[in-house]
């Protein structure tokens, strides 16, 4: 006869049962809701517009612009953005413009660059390449700005922008808009070429960056179709650290703007990287060769984009670092211990310099060389050392003063090409690059004004040079006591305070004693 079941074991089976289907059912919906989610938002590929290119004659050598295309579409493999605008992740892979400004580090020298490019020969994987290989790149992106425009917002999330072309800009004076005003935002821009042809034409970065004067080349219509190499440089320069090899077959010739500074040339004679400071204390940087996807180009292009990034965020290259552990509170008076530290040489070996700091700069102008008067005007970001225009008139024994973005040097001693003392004020406008001149006296005769302790007075000394001779000479002092006796009054004492001992005057220019 067969064993019965237990109706109450029987009853603990079916709500076992029940409860092992209901687990299942519950881990299977997670999986059922992802995979439907995968299903509804694969996003699809856009077409791009084959515009105009830049054709080469390779016989030749020349480099001339061709008509326009008559529309043909091509494929794409970017991914479209939220606004429709294709931008293609580094290394390769399809991504949305990302908000890369919230990860930048607080004092970090970590850069998310931007590639805005307009070259329907393909996309710039090799400079893609080059740039993710320097230290501190987090990110390289791509944006085809032969089919879209970036926005301002967009390129705010990048620290570095380069934008370059070998087709046409969908929109250049939009595109020129919203460069500029990154840079006014502090954004840094390294243009390449071909975005220098013109001026007035779609292949370069027109509106208010040229306008605006961001520019650090002017535009052309020349274009460069032989290979070349890095010829002469500035190694002392931030922009050229490491840098020892660029090669390229196409580039712009152009010339410098105004109030910009040459670099680099290349082995041809032609002008290949520059920077130009602009409004707002900013610096643009430029470099004239093309190293797109036509290009035959090796070397260190990517690590002239990631100096420009170290130098003008004031990084230099080095790591970030750490976030600081917290330390406990001294109970005593905290104590420090004060010392001298060795910095790079300057540029050229001087006496009677005049300093001035201006934009978080150190610049040290003209002075005397031990056999002539230097005309270099050298300034010091806190790591190394760079030149700017160079001064007019140069001489020693001036004192610089900086007023904004101005620095005044006025007057000064020049025996070579003046009598002595000059009459000059130079002003040198550390923005545009440039120096003006203005009239420091009428004379040199003109009585110089000396400030008593007690009032003001005036000495007839023929020039401003010999009342600082006079200064220290021993009967200077004879002659204030004969003369002034007085008038050389200490200050008045404070009522209720005690009286202040007896000293004698005192006398300061309003220039600077040799």
């Amino acid at each position: 006869m067969k064993k019965q079941i237990n109706p109450t074991t029987k009853a603990h089976l079916l709500r076992g049962a029940f409860y092992l289907l209901l687990l299942l059912a519950v881990c299977a919906i997670p999986f059922a809701l992802a995979q439907s989610r995968s299903r509804g938002t694969t996003k699809r590929s856009v077409g791009k517009p084959l515009s105009q290119t830049i054709p080469v004659n390779p016989a030749s050598g020349v480099v001339k612009a061709a008509p326009p295309s008559t529309g043909a579409v091509g494929a794409s493999g970017a991914a479209e953005s939220p606004a429709g605008i294709p931008v293609q992740g580094h290394a390769g892979t399809s991504d949305n413009v990302l908000d890369h400004s919230q990860s930048q580090p607080a004092g970090g020298c970590q850069f998310h660059v931007l590639i805005v490019y307009a070259d329907t020969e393909g996309l710039p994987t090799q400079l893609q390449s080059e740039i993710q290989a320097e230290p501190n790149v987090i990110a390289v992106d791509l944006f085809d700005a032969n089919v879209g425009t970036p926005t301002l917002g967009q390129l705010q999330q990048y620290q570095i922008v380069v934008p370059f072309s070998n087709s046409t800009f969908l929109d250049p004076d939009t595109l020129g808009n919203n460069l500029a005003d990154y840079v006014d935002g502090g954004g840094i821009v390294v243009q390449y070429g071909f975005a220098f042809y013109g001026p007035g034409q779609p292949y370069g970065v027109n509106g208010r960056w040229v306008t605006g004067n961001y520019n650090a080349y002017s535009y052309s219509t020349n274009l460069q179709g032989n290979a070349f190499s890095l010829g002469t440089f500035n190694a002392g320069h931030p922009l050229m650290a490491g840098v020892t090899t660029l090669n390229s077959n196409f580039a712009n010739i152009v010339t410098l703007a105004a109030g910009a500074t040459e670099v680099a040339a290349d082995n041809l004679g032609d002008s290949l990287v520059a920077y130009r400071p602009v409004s707002g204390g900013h610096t643009t940087v430029g470099v004239t060769a093309y190293v797109g996807a036509a290009s035959t180009q090796s070397g260190h292009w990517g690590r002239v984009i990631v100096n420009a990034g170290n130098w003008l965020a004031n990084c230099q290259g080095g790591t970030p670092s750490p976030t600081p552990t917290a330390t406990a509170t001294p109970t005593g008076s905290p104590s420090c211990t004060p010392a001298w530290q060795n910095e790079p040489p300057m540029l050229a070996a001087r006496a009677f310099a005049s300093g001035a700091v201006a934009n978080n700069f150190f610049y040290v102008l003209t002075g005397f060389n031990g056999s002539s008067y230097e005309v270099g005007n050298d300034y010091f970001n806190g790591s190394v050392w760079a030149s700017g225009a160079p001064i007019p008139v140069g001489h020693s024994q001036s004192k610089a003063a900086a007023v904004g973005n101005n620095i005044y040097v006025p007057g000064g001693y020049n025996s070579l090409m003046f009598s002595g003392p000059i009459d000059l004020m130079q002003i040198y406008n550390t923005t545009t690059n440039t120096w003006s001149n203005e009239t420091l006296f009428t004379s040199t005769t003109r009585w110089p004004t000396a400030i008593l302790p007690g009032r003001r007075c005036r000495h007839r000394l023929v020039t401003c040079r010999a009342l600082c001779w006079a200064m220290r000479s021993s009967w200077w002092e004879a002659a204030i006591r004969r003369r002034w006796h007085t008038t050389l009054t200490t200050p008045r004492p404070t009522p209720g305070a005690p009286s202040p001992r007896p000293r004698l005057p005192t006398v300061r220019l309003v220039g600077r004693l040799p």
